[in-house]
């Protein structure tokens, strides 16, 4: 790159000279002739449409290229021009210009070589190629000094990289620094978390731009296994890719934009890292990218403008990095890499469309340069319109990996580890994160595995001091050996280390993230306590070149650690500025683990954090899940009953997508509050895996919480991904809790397996009074397993739900016999499954013999008139019938034969208040057969009549309406009939309601 562009620079500057002397028809063919140029470049350069001036400045082009792919054939090219110029002065220029330039094009040795002369190390400047070495006869005979000025050669004692850098181009000089500085082993020492020698841990998947629906997060392995229940979760189709493929897209698009994703200290600074080292070492992009810079984003904290300068201030200072900015906007950033590191520790002004950073990203600056950029998921969303084309993610480990890192890094604890792993998902939630599962490794060498983030945390921190202790021979090694509790620190390390939480406590408050030498001194680190400070290991000290316009010393190693010590410092001030502090920043969610860990060192003692946390926080289901957390970390019996006070003990997280975390803390609530519990989880997507924590989670808080019982009442599980092999779970939570009322497992693949290991679960539970089990994809047998269970509940059970789930006469058999011993029995759901307008008859044996149903929806059920009339005949044949609601929706009724019992029903019934026809074959000859059966209705007991889509006219809507508006007068509001044509929506809502 920077050769072609100091070529393509002289040329530019010399256009008018070459314009007017060059003579293309000689120069063309021959250059073609010498194999210089190809046919296909001819043909360009002798289009009859092209001016003279289009011709040399592609000619221009054509040698630049050449230059900067073989320069060999680009020597031959400036030698064959400046050989067809006849202006002396623009030969003398040329050669001039070659003789000064040699190594800012990259032609030292090539120069040299077509010369026929060797570089040696001794030869500052190499020998002029001969065709540039004429001598003209008039200067000859004049015996004048040729015009020409030359470069003075140094003494070669004083030679070598001097006079190579006085000659080497700013990028070139820019590059060389890159490589020097991405290949120092101190490079590394910037990336959180562990470096394993024995394992290769960046493990990436390109994310495509479909989304995944809950099928595919099921049946797709790999996507199945990219999911941890994570906030980060990126719910996408995806494939797994190696790292030389990231870029391998897009051959004819030589500007790529790729965005790389990933929950924070998952590797995604590891892999910009191992990036820039490949490359450095010539293994990866050298032929596609000149230059590869990697720009840190932290580092920008303090500057709202940036400029590429402040970039290149890491790597060059001086003259020469105002000449490598020159070049490098003179190119356009060609050939050029930008990895953009940590997007989501820029502050907001720097984010927004209108800042540098985005304008290289949009190709506002530097138009032809190539862009990386790293991020956590959640600040991503405005770069999704320039960088959908490549879409990263950084994975971390998979399970494997978990197991075998463990085995690698855990020594005598590794079996202890995994197990402690399994038993609190909180952890194991985290473990696919390289920098967390370091930290568990590294606290379990020490000490035994907490159980909760704050504790975790706080024993890292004590066994890095100690091991910071040990490592710099500090007096104060003794005292902290042993130590897991912060409070305990010795004087004159905790004076340090409480310095030290105070400025993560004020720079997280400003959003920032690196310190100057000023910001340790104005909390009071000197230049005295300075070195310990160094010792203790909870900083790095990134490279000290100035960097927007200060001076970088000090970083945490990762910002779950500052945020750790954020909380421990704010529990240091005075309780009114807890209380303010807490109050202001409660709802921030960057501030969201900073109180998770606020919970946990100060157990929310104080009746002031209660207030602000329990009873002041919202009841959007978010804010439940991070009070749950909270509540979790603090561990504290008063504030899980004063929480559950604030819940009413009702867990209503339906639609959220909760993480195995989150399982984990909704089962600490009801374990440790105590209680009847109703939980409500439609369509949080916990799957297998969730149960499975739930389960574990209450049946472990159960055996260890001694101060309350508990027991949940009622249970939701309705769109959750969970299949039969997961209904094991369900029948242990089942056994601690005897007296469940009411469970749904609606919409979930449990299959008759799944129904066949409940069973004997259900069988020993005598209080359930509810069972939905709508889509569970069961059959007959499935049905039949039901039945059986439903005859054990005779005495409690109310409510059954079976619809779609493929059920046939021989399911509808065994529910008909259940039914005709049931007396309790009060709903039933058997919408859209596989009936025949024969099965009708088997419908009215469970109206005849039954006389505890309410409510029957027969919905999308194709009886037809036949069936129909065989429902009414047992309706009319018991008046004084429990039913009171009946859905035929759907069901192929067609008037007005389909309606003319009705008349009769509606003549003799003392219970049906409501009945649903709509989408049946009904028209306004059907709609007068229904106003005469409302007026039949001696004993007023019809309320409603829907006919949702249905054929009734304008006119027969107005002819019922007003026959409603008779029968009206002079009734109550709770006696009045009416005839609803509702819309769709309206209907969709009344048929997913637990009523029809």
């Amino acid at each position: 790159m920077a050769r072609s562009t100091t070529c393509k620079r002289f040329f530019m500057d010399h256009h008018v000279d070459f314009n007017s002397y060059l003579n293309l028809e000689e120069l063309l063919p021959h250059l073609n002739k010498q194999q210089l140029l190809t046919s296909d470049e001819m043909d360009k350069l002798m289009l009859p449409s092209q001016t003279r001036q289009e011709k040399t400045c592609e000619l221009v082009k054509i040698m630049c290229i050449k230059g900067d792919r073989a320069p060999s054939l680009f020597v031959k090219c400036v030698r064959d021009a400046a050989e067809h110029l006849p202006h002396s002065d623009l030969a003398d220029k040329l050669e001039n210009w070659l003789i000064n330039n040699q190594s800012a094009t990259g032609l030292t040795d090539t120069l040299a070589t077509s010369s026929g002369s060797e570089p040696t190390s001794h030869s500052p400047q190499p020998s002029k190629p001969s065709s540039l070495k004429r001598q003209h006869n008039s200067d000859q005979s004049s015996g004048e000094p040729s015009k020409r000025t030359r470069t003075s050669s140094p003494d070669p004692q004083s030679c070598s990289d001097f006079s190579r850098q006085c000659i080497t181009s700013p990028l070139q000089v820019f590059a060389d620094n890159l490589r020097t500085t991405y290949t120092q082993a101190k490079f590394f020492r910037r990336a959180a978390g562990p470096a394993s020698k024995k394992m290769q841990y960046i493990s990436l998947a390109l994310i495509k731009k479909q989304k995944a629906n809950h099928i595919d997060r099921e049946q797709d392995k790999f996507l199945k296994s990219t999911l941890h229940d994570s906030a980060d979760d990126i719910i996408k189709k995806k494939e797994q890719i190696q790292l030389d493929r990231v870029f391998a897209y897009g051959e004819d698009q030589p500007r790529k934009l790729v965005l790389v994703e990933g929950a924070p200290g998952i590797g995604k600074t590891m892999l910009a890292l191992e990036m820039c080292r490949l490359w450095a070492k010539g293994e990866f992009l050298n032929e596609e990218y000149y230059l590869l810079v990697l720009v840190t984003l932290r580092r920008f904290q303090k500057k709202s403008v940036v400029t590429l300068k402040d970039i290149i201030n890491i790597y060059l200072e001086g003259d020469i990095r105002d000449k490598a900015v020159e070049q490098a906007f003179c190119s356009q950033g060609d050939r050029m890499l930008i990895i953009l590191e940590g997007w989501d520790e820029l502050p907001p002004e720097l984010r927004e469309e209108s800042s540098f950073f985005f304008d290289i990203v949009e190709g506002n600056k530097l138009p032809k340069a190539s862009v990386l950029v790293t991020s956590r998921p959640s600040v991503t969303a405005d770069l999704y319109d320039y960088m959908d084309e490549r879409h990263i993610e950084v994975l971390g480990f998979d399970t494997e990996q978990i197991t075998q890192y463990v085995q690698l890094h855990g020594g005598e604890m590794s079996e202890t580890i995994l197990s402690h792993l399994n038993k609190f998902p909180n952890l194991k939630a985290l473990a696919h994160i390289p920098l967390t599962l370091s930290i568990i490794c590294h606290v379990a060498r020490m000490a035994a595995l907490p159980h909760t983030l704050t504790e975790l945390y706080e024993q890292y921190i004590c066994n890095t001091l100690y091991q910071n202790c040990k490592k710099q021979s500090n007096p104060a090694l003794n005292s902290i050996n042993g130590i897991t509790s912060l409070s305990k620190l010795p004087p004159e390390i905790k004076s340090v280390f409480n310095l030290l939480c105070i400025l993560a406590m004020d720079s997280f408050k400003q959003k920032k993230f690196v310190y100057s030498r000023e910001d340790l001194q104005r909390v009071g680190l000197n230049s005295d306590n300075q070195k310990r400070f160094d010792g203790y290991g909870l900083l790095n000290t990134p490279n000290n070149s100035a960097v927007a316009g200060f001076d970088i010393v000090y970083q945490f190693h990762h910002l779950s650690i500052q945020e750790f010590l954020a909380a421990y410092g704010i529990q240091k001030l005075d309780r009114s500025e807890q209380v303010r502090l807490l109050r202001k920043f409660r709802d921030d969610l960057q501030f969201r683990n900073v109180w998770k860990f606020f919970s946990g060192i100060t157990k929310l003692i104080d009746k002031n954090f209660q207030k602000i946390m329990i009873t002041e926080t919202g009841k959007a289901n978010r804010a439940q899940i991070f009070l749950l957390h909270c509540v979790y970390e603090a561990n504290n019996q008063a504030v899980s009953e004063k929480a559950a006070e604030k819940f009413y003990r009702v867990l209503n997280l339906s639609n959220m997508f909760l993480n195995t975390t989150d399982c984990l803390c909704a089962a600490h609530m009801v374990t440790s509050a105590g209680g009847g519990w109703t939980l409500d989880f439609r369509g949080c997507n916990i799957g297998d895996n969730g149960l499975s924590i739930l389960k574990m989670s209450l049946v472990r808080f159960a055996e260890t919480n001694s101060v309350h019982d508990f027991k949940i009442t009622s249970f939701n599980l309705t769109h959750n991904r969970i299949t039969a092999s997961a209904i094991s779970h369900l029948v242990e939570i089942l056994s601690c809790n005897i007296q469940l009322e009411g469970l749904a497992l609606s919409y979930n693949p449990i299959g008759d397996e799944g129904i066949g290991n409940l069973a004997t679960a259900l069988e020993s539970n005598t209080t359930v009074t509810v069972l939905q089990f709508n889509e569970c994809e069961i059959t007959n047998v499935g049905v039949a397993k039901i039945a059986n269970i439903l005859e054990g509940l005779n005495k409690s059970i109310k409510e059954i739900q079976l619809s779609d789930v493929g059920m046939t006469s021989v399911g509808l058999t065994a529910l008909s016999n259940m039914a005709a011993i049931n007396r309790t029995l009060e709903t039933l759901r058997i919408d859209r499954n596989n009936l025949q307008p024969r099965d009708s008859e088997l419908i009215a044996n469970i109206i005849e013999r039954n006389n505890s149903l309410k409510l029957l929806d027969l919905s999308k059920i194709p009886i037809a008139n036949q069936g129909f009339h065989k429902i009414l005949d047992a309706l009319i044949a018991k008046p004084t019938s429990s039913l009171v609601k009946l859905g035929v929706f759907g069901c192929g009724i067609a008037s007005p034969k389909g309606i003319e019992k009705l008349v009769t029903l509606f003549g003799v019934t003392q219970t049906l208040t409501r009945i649903q026809l709509g989408c049946n074959q009904i028209d306004d000859e059907g709609a007068k057969l229904l106003g005469h059966a409302l007026q039949q209705n001696t004993s007023r007991s019809v309320k409603a009549v829907i006919l949702e889509r249905t054929r009734v006219s304008e006119d027969g809507k107005k002819m019922l309406q007003e026959i409603c508006d008779s029968l009206n007068v002079g009734r109550d509001d709770g006696q009045k009939v009416e005839v609803v044509f509702t819309d769709h929506a309206h209907l969709r809502k009344l048929r997913e309601a637990p009523h029809l």
